[in-house]
């Protein structure tokens, strides 16, 4: 399992990011599962909106991997410190 962060998922979506090439080979050749939190996607999606205007023709058209789930992990109980 990855564990995807806000920068690579709106480098993914951004062609003209430094980092798009490496982002979207790296989560495209990940054969595990991919985990992104609600507000890792929150983040992305607000990034991805204030800056729409300016890289609207930019933003991939790729779908997202294959391998994303939207599942929350398991909560572990927390244990008295």
């Amino acid at each position: 399992m990855l564990i995807v962060d806000t920068g690579p998922i709106v480098a993914l979506l951004n062609r003209n990011d430094p980092d798009h090439k490496s982002c979207a080979e790296l989560l495209e050749s990940h054969n595990g599962e991919l985990l992104i939190t609600p507000y890792v996607l929150t983040e992305a999606c607000y990034l991805l909106a204030k800056y729409v205007s300016r890289t609207r023709r930019s933003i991939s058209s790729k779908p997202w991997p294959r391998r994303t789930s939207s599942r929350c992990p398991p909560r572990e109980p927390i244990s008295p410190a």
